[in-house]
């Protein structure tokens, strides 16, 4: 039939990416009594916004409901993220913070950070917000108020403490799951489905014509890697790959394609960080970048004896904080502030050897860094932000990687063979050999040319830089 809301399309192959969304109090189970044709008893508005459209959705409601009323609270339920920037939306809307309140089940939020917790907790303290922590939605009941109001029930953690709010409206926020109608779907075409979709390393499921990626899929327990999803990966590098696997069955001469896989067996590498960035209440803009993880704690991290160490400065700017892995790259990078910043430009440092970053791990031991916000806006780290530098790092990795002229052995082989019998690779003990065996070589020269055509070539945008031609 034509497009509509039963509407049958016939497909060649099916690709499903319908993600997880936030449940309403009815989707988790929970008892939520009806409403009569008049409206009483009264039930709260509920919301549980998942994307734009959503948030778009519940902010018109508060205009056209909320705010012409003196009376009425908002609960917005949940630790996650999104609680934190609706709340902000909310505020920024106009609704006086006196009428919303923040119930969180856990004690610990999104940030895994006690800092970052104890900063956004402050700013919520700042702006009046009230805070509930450690109650669990139970369901919802009728108001006493009349028409439009209803009631939250919780019930806190030691099962004894109760708290029923009368309010206008809930926001849902907790955690996402599969949608039901998508779970209905999938499971009428009898697809595997345990906990999640279930795939496989070609993001194909038990029906070889349909595919599926993102948060809704898992893969398939023969790979044993259970606690490994789409969703602990960048969303942008997962659609990648299989835009590159269906691309490879509609054109397999087509650029791109992606390779059969050697080890069926493998799980594919995704490399890409994640990153999250929101605005939360207090105007707090937050960023955060890092390397797929399985979400342990930073105490944990912290604890791991190759975690390697953190860069943190704390300033009227704000809070910037980096991990420095034990090979001096950065893997994560922690931003809040209130004022605006550079976020494509701190994307930029993930993975980044802090040596490119102007010796930055020494420079911070000696006190000379005192504000990152500062130090990455100095002239010197423009060109470590032009979208051409990383391909200059893999040209000079390329000619470290190749022979020596007259036939020696490349730098990277010198390196491989100092540190291949040692546990865990240090070039500490190394470096004067290495610097002095590299300050005599042709390497250096050609390096050094091919930095200075980077900087010639991008002189229109790098105009800082002095070059030998300007001399």
């Amino acid at each position: 039939g034509g497009a509509g809301p039963e509407a049958l399309l016939s497909y060649d192959y099916l690709v499903l990416c319908v993600g997880t969304q936030f449940r309403s109090p009815a989707g988790m189970g929970l008892p939520v009594p009806r409403s009569n044709e008049q409206g009483r008893p009264g039930l709260p508005m509920v919301f549980s916004p998942s994307d734009e459209k959503g948030v778009d959705t519940l902010l018109a409601w508060v205009k056209k409901t909320l705010l012409p009323d003196v009376s009425g609270e908002l609960v917005v339920y949940g630790s996650s993220l999104a609680a934190y920037s609706v709340i902000a939306a909310v505020l920024g809307a106009g609704l006086p913070s006196s009428r919303l309140v923040l119930v969180q089940p856990r004690a610990h939020s999104c940030f895994n950070n006690p800092a970052l917790e104890e900063r956004v907790g402050g700013a919520l303290q700042e702006e009046g917000v009230a805070l509930q922590v450690g109650f669990m939605l139970q369901g919802l009941s009728s108001g006493e108020k009349g028409v439009g109001f209803g009631r939250a029930l919780f019930l806190g953690a030691d099962g004894e403490q109760q708290l029923n709010i009368e309010c206008k409206g809930l926001v849902c926020l907790e955690e996402k799951q599969v949608d039901s109608q998508a779970f209905k779907a999938m499971n009428d075409a009898c697809l595997v489905f345990d906990r999640r979709l279930v795939i496989d390393t070609e993001h194909r499921t038990n029906d070889p014509l349909i595919f599926a990626a993102g948060p809704i899929t898992k893969f398939s327990r023969r790979y044993r890697a259970d606690k490994w999803t789409h969703a602990n990966f960048n969303s942008k590098e997962v659609g990648q790959k299989l835009a590159g696997t269906v691309l490879a069955l509609l054109d397999p001469t087509a650029e791109g394609s992606p390779p059969a896989s050697e080890d069926p067996d493998l799980l594919p590498t995704y490399s890409q960080p994640k990153a999250t960035a929101a605005t939360l209440p207090g105007g707090l803009h937050y960023l955060h970048v890092e390397k797929p993880n399985l979400g342990e704690s930073l105490q944990t991290l912290v604890e791991n004896p190759h975690f390697g160490r953190e860069l943190v400065t704390d300033t009227d700017s704000g809070y910037f904080r980096l991990h420095v892995n034990q090979y001096g790259r950065i893997q994560t990078i922690t931003v809040l502030s209130r004022q605006d910043f550079e976020v494509t430009n701190y994307l930029c440092l993930y993975d980044t050897n802090e040596k490119y970053l102007n010796n930055m791990v020494s420079r911070y031991d000696e006190k000379l860094i005192p504000d990152f916000f500062n130090y990455f806006r100095e002239p010197w780290a423009c060109a470590v932000f032009h979208d051409r530098f990383p391909d200059f790092v893999d040209e000079v990795r390329e000619h470290l990687a190749a022979p020596l002229e007259g036939g020696g052995e490349s730098f990277e082989e010198t390196v491989r063979k100092l540190v291949e019998d040692e546990p865990i690779p240090s070039l500490a003990k190394h470096r004067a050999r290495l610097a002095a065996d590299f300050s005599t070589s042709s390497a250096k020269a050609t390096i050094q040319k091919r930095l200075f055509r980077f900087l010639h070539y991008n002189s229109y945008h790098l105009p800082m830089y002095a070059r030998p031609d300007m001399i």
